[in-house]
């Protein structure tokens, strides 16, 4: 998968899955280093912002 294709189903599953997902991807996030989600996704950082969301929907981290 594209690098750019990854962040878009990324954002996707954001916002379907979170609540408050859309306000979640522009709020900094102490696990991200104090970054917003939308700034590594737009850094092509995809990876880390997966690994939290995958965090938060499966075991509960926020």
């Amino acid at each position: 998968m594209l690098q750019a294709d990854a962040a878009a189903v990324l954002r996707q599953e954001v916002v379907t899955n979170l609540p408050n997902g859309v306000a979640w991807m522009g709020t900094p996030h102490a696990l991200l280093g104090g970054d917003t989600p939308k700034q590594l996704l737009d850094r092509g950082d995809w990876e880390r912002v997966q690994d939290l969301v995958d965090s938060i929907l499966y075991i509960g981290v926020s």
